[in-house]
């Protein structure tokens, strides 16, 4: 399974001339979080077919670089969840669920199959915990 993070077009300027960009869900020190970068990932709207009710929010770094590690862990992932948690996670009309790779392929093909119920039973629909496993 293939999970598309969000490419979103929008523009930004560069001086006084707008120049269109690619939203790509990218965090890294030349790509910095704002609040305005998860708008547009949420207006994103990445869902399973029928269930536009649970969007999926996918971000990526590109290793961890030495440049990476300030911005990232020190400033950005914090501010990246305190911003999440105020706006979206207010537990009646928006809930965040921070998942694994795991997990989040076990959410998907629960909701592809019409799940429902707990998310501590949809993270482990098809694939267990590593833990779990025999042998």
């Amino acid at each position: 399974m293939l999970v598309q993070g969000p490419l979103v077009p929008h523009s930004t300027r560069r001086g006084l001339i707008p120049a269109p960009v690619m939203e790509d869900a990218d965090l890294a020190h030349y790509r910095r979080f704002t609040p305005e970068r998860f708008d547009r990932w949420v207006r994103a709207g990445i869902h399973v077919e029928g269930r536009p009710d649970r969007v999926f929010i996918k971000l990526h770094t590109h290793g961890a670089e030495d440049r990476n590690r300030i911005a990232l862990l020190e400033e950005d992932l914090p501010a990246l969840y305190e911003d999440a948690d105020r706006r979206f996670n207010d537990g009646s009309r928006y809930r965040m669920h921070y998942v694994t790779a795991r997990e989040l392929f076990n959410v998907i093909r629960a909701t592809e199959e019409k799940a429902d119920g707990p998310q501590e039973r949809l993270r482990d629909w098809l694939l267990p915990p590593p833990w779990a496993l025999p042998g």
